[in-house]
């Protein structure tokens, strides 16, 4: 118990320097580009970012959130599941891929080959291996290779800013290079080639990670709902340039997440064998984390309420002023999402997927239903009211179905 305890603190004190090393560069470097290209090409920039995402989690199959657990719980077979877990990443990316030409081929979608660039760059982090990583106690090189990929992009981003004229398709390429780049040395790192040539075809395998992972899948795309499709909503009932106003707010809002994430990411091991029924683990941990997540809300909350205009002047410049009233409803968002971080992966990793669905569902349909009628009412500002509402309510119905659970009733 005392080496976990060291090991988790090892862990959080690499992955807080790099979360912070990563949020200072991903904030200046991505205020650069708003301030260059302004909120209608921001926009853009978003607008291909939202659909990679949607694209991204469909690859993932909610296996980022399980595969750590199933290698875990299943040493004998971790070389087929990571096996299992790359040829259904890559059946769907070429599925998804397919989709999306004939999508943009019928001008059901307009995305120029700038946004291309972007938008696949965004959906190729889904074949990251970091829960592999995480299960062979590489987590640190991990983060290293991560905190280099980001340095060098956002380096390449600055040194073209002085030396070029900045746009979405010198940007995308950028993207797409480095990332390659970034993608070659990481699966290179932990011989997946080699682990590809002795393992034979997974099949097995892959209909197990189908079966266990389709309920999580679908979680998954309903929180999407509330995010990425939220963007497109905006793009299409307000415009482009409302859309780049609530990206550049929503940039706040991703570094904070992407803490949250990285502390979450720390206690994923240690909440897997918290909730393997082999294993016994101090619950003051468990109250420990808890407390963390709730205090990091408060602490994220007050410089969106308090501090929204500066925030937004000196980030992206005089344009982007108009978005104070998003930030402002955002506070409330991100204090909640701290609390729903901790819920949430503890019933992922208890298996609870149903309770996840339904209050994930009951999270986007809330929060698209609530965005398409808020944002002719009170504009941009509307979709962070809808994001804020719908995660209460999804909380809200997530506590009360563990409790009902508790008690031994039967709610599903």
């Amino acid at each position: 118990m005392n080496v976990g305890r060291h090991k988790m603190k090892s862990n959080l004190v690499m992955l807080v320097f790099v979360n912070i090393a990563i949020t200072i560069g991903a904030f200046f470097t991505t205020s650069l580009i708003g301030r260059i290209l302004g909120p209608f090409e921001f926009g853009n920039l978003s607008y291909a970012v939202a659909i990679g995402s949607i694209i991204a989690a469909n690859i993932r199959f909610g296996m980022d959130m399980t595969l750590l657990r199933d290698l875990v719980h299943f040493k004998e077979r971790s070389k087929d599941i990571l096996v299992a877990s790359i040829f259904i990443r890559f059946y769907i990316f070429i599925f998804c891929t397919l989709i999306l030409f004939t999508l943009n081929e019928y001008q059901i979608v307009h995305i120029s080959f700038a946004q291309y660039l972007i938008l696949t760059s965004t959906v190729l982090l889904a074949f990251q291996l970091n829960s592999y990583y995480d299960f062979i106690g590489l987590l640190k090189e991990s983060s290293i290779q991560n905190l280099l990929y980001k340095f060098i992009y956002f380096s390449i981003i600055w040194l073209c800013s002085f030396l070029f004229e900045l746009n979405i398709k010198l940007i995308g390429n950028i993207m797409l290079i480095t990332l390659l780049i970034y993608l070659f040395i990481h699966y290179y790192r932990v011989h997946v080639i080699t682990i590809l040539k002795e393992v034979k075809y997974p099949i097995t395998d892959i209909f197990f990670l189908l079966k266990e992972n389709y309920i999580v899948w679908l979680t998954t795309m309903f929180v999407l709902m509330s995010y990425s499709v939220n963007q497109i909503v905006i793009d299409n009932v307000l415009s482009t340039f409302d859309l780049g106003i609530f990206a550049s707010c929503y940039l706040f809002v991703s570094a904070i997440l992407m803490f949250y994430k990285q502390v979450a990411r720390v206690s994923k091991p240690l909440m897997a064998e918290y909730t393997n029924k082999k294993t016994i683990l101090n619950k003051r941990y468990i109250y420990l984390y808890f407390l963390s997540m709730v205090g990091f809300g408060v602490l994220f909350a007050i410089p969106f309420l308090f501090f929204a205009e500066s925030m937004l002047l000196y980030t992206f410049g005089k344009e982007y002023i108009i978005g104070v009233p998003v930030l402002n409803y955002f506070s409330l968002f991100i204090f909640l999402k701290a609390i729903e971080i901790f819920i949430t992966q503890y019933f992922q990793y208890s298996r609870d997927y149903k309770t996840l669905l339904y209050t994930n569902a009951s999270f986007g349909i809330s929060t698209i239903v609530l965005t398409i009628y808020l944002l002719p009412i009170y504009g941009t500002a509307g979709a962070a009211i809808a994001l804020s509402a719908g995660l209460g309510i999804s909380l809200s119905i997530l506590i009360l179905l563990h409790i009902l659970h508790k008690k031994g009733d039967n709610y599903v």
